[in-house]
């Protein structure tokens, strides 16, 4: 019971600091209100129209889309695997956010791994004296992932008499990395003014090594904690295999048993979640 409530308690801290954080938003949504910019065809012309569009909240989102794989999971674990709907209803009401989660961390990885190495690139360009016109035209055989296709455009802009400052800029607002927005921008500012590009590359440099060294640092310590919330989710698990019958039994006769578990189960994973975030290394932020 002891171990239980210490999971519910979890729960609370968990949803408790979401909730704080997303205070923000909310004072957003308020402040501006439900209403959106819609474009109606006519013919011949297109006109602003002021429309009314209902907005979802982050939190009706979130249960429309774990609403489906946990009552397929809970279905599953009755039928098939003939255990408790909680097992089903907690880790089926997971799976698609660590599924997105993945997917996302995958695609910001590859977008890092281009970031990379276009600025190292750009340290070789000018350190040779070359320009920003060279940098982004021979850059793009060097990279594979979500920037090779934005500076591909961008090189063909270049021979179309286009200036790089827009691509640039583009960057430098529109980047999901945090740490490559600050060097776009710095290399835009520098290209702008004449400024002296060997300079600022080789600090952006200085600290990109300084960022992958903290990134090691966190990944390690990402890995014990993991390793710790593994220890204590094991412990529970084999009590469970030992004594399955019997728990079995309990779960099928009283309804509530069940809901304590799902409860537990629920503080367990929010438990692991609130660890993975605060020791999530974070890359090229400034």
């Amino acid at each position: 019971m002891i171990m239980i409530l210490t999971m519910v308690f979890c729960l609370c801290m968990y949803l408790s600091v979401t909730w704080w954080k997303g205070r923000h938003h909310r004072r957003l949504d308020e402040a501006l209100g439900k209403n959106r910019i819609a474009f109606s065809f006519s013919p011949g012309r297109f006109t602003l129209a002021k429309l009314r569009m209902p907005t979802m909240s982050p939190v009706r989102r979130n249960i429309l889309i774990a609403i489906g794989p946990a009552v397929a999971g809970a279905l599953f674990c009755v039928s098939v695997l003939h255990l408790s709907p909680a097992f089903g209803l907690v880790l089926g009401g997971i799976a698609p956010f660590i599924a997105i989660s993945t997917l996302q961390n995958q695609r910001m990885k590859a977008y890092r791994r281009d970031a990379k190495s276009s600025l190292e690139f750009a340290s070789a360009v000018f350190g040779a004296g070359g320009t920003v016109q060279e940098w982004v035209q021979e850059v793009v055989p060097r990279l594979e992932g979500p920037l090779h296709d934005p500076f591909a455009k961008a090189g063909a802009q270049l021979r179309q008499n286009i200036p790089v400052g827009r691509f640039l800029e583009r960057l430098a607002t529109k980047s999901p990395d945090a740490f490559f927005r600050w060097a776009a921008a710095g290399i835009l500012m520098n290209e702008r003014s004449a400024g002296d590009l060997q300079k600022f590359i080789a600090e952006v440099m200085d600290d990109l090594q300084t960022q992958e060294r903290l990134e090691r640092m966190m990944k390690q310590e990402q890995k014990s904690s993991n390793n710790m919330l593994m220890a204590m989710i094991a412990f529970p698990g084999l009590l469970f295999l030992g004594f399955h019958s019997t728990i079995n039994a309990i779960l099928a006769r009283h309804w509530e048993a069940n809901l304590v578990l799902m409860i537990g189960l629920g503080g367990y994973v929010a438990l692991f979640l609130f660890a993975s975030k605060i020791t999530k290394p974070q890359v090229f932020t400034s």
